[in-house]
């Protein structure tokens, strides 16, 4: 994501520091249609009669990102130093996003991974490279296009069919092309009193 208003989230937003917020640009169309988002200020309701998230004025805005599906449309999302936070919820998973400056991203999971264990030597964590979320999250929607194309290919075979008077086999390895008015074997069909039959 790119900032494309006010700042990023720093280490002036620490505990006990006016509390911050950073929201996405869906979020900035959706709640300040008329104005600037940064600089505005959230306010959130009470949840379960439990007292309300403080309120936290934006510093930034940043561009949308997908989560979970391309197809997905850019929801509203508010970003929150996690220093601040004070949510009655205990926070039973995170998620990081690392990008490496240069060279290969492997060389950071030693060094991410050490951050991690001096924190908490029992936290569980592991790494997943971007593309093969990517790659994952594109699963059904080529499933979806090979069964378009299979099907579509089974439909011009079908319509091919008819138009050359295919009706079915006759007998094991036998297949009926014979014009209207003819029999099997490609003859006029004859009247029982030996009459040919007209067309």
């Amino acid at each position: 994501m790119r900032i494309v208003a006010g700042r990023d989230i720093d280490k002036r937003d620490r505990t006990g520091a006016p509390r911050v917020a950073i929201v996405n640009e869906a979020f900035a169309a959706k709640f300040f249609p008329n104005g600037q988002a940064t600089g505005g200020l959230v306010v959130f309701p009470e949840v379960a009669n439990v007292t309300s998230h403080a309120p936290r004025t934006i510093v930034g805005v940043v561009s949308d990102a997908v989560y979970n599906s391309l197809r997905e449309p850019d929801r509203p999302t508010i970003y929150e130093p996690l220093a601040q936070n004070d949510w009655p919820y205990s926070l039973t998973a995170l998620t990081f996003s690392v990008r490496a400056a240069e060279g290969s991203p492997m060389r950071l999971t030693r060094s991410m991974g050490k951050v991690v264990t001096d924190i908490d030597p029992n936290l569980v964590f592991n790494f997943r490279w971007l593309t093969d979320r990517v790659e994952a999250s594109l699963v059904q929607e080529r499933m979806l296009a090979l069964l378009s194309v299979f099907f579509g290919i089974l439909a011009v075979f079908l319509a091919g069919l008819d138009a050359i008077g295919w009706n079915g086999p006759n007998r094991i390895g036998e297949v009926d092309l014979a014009p209207p008015g003819a029999d099997s074997l490609g003859s006029p069909r004859r009247r029982q009193d030996g009459e040919l039959e007209s067309q």
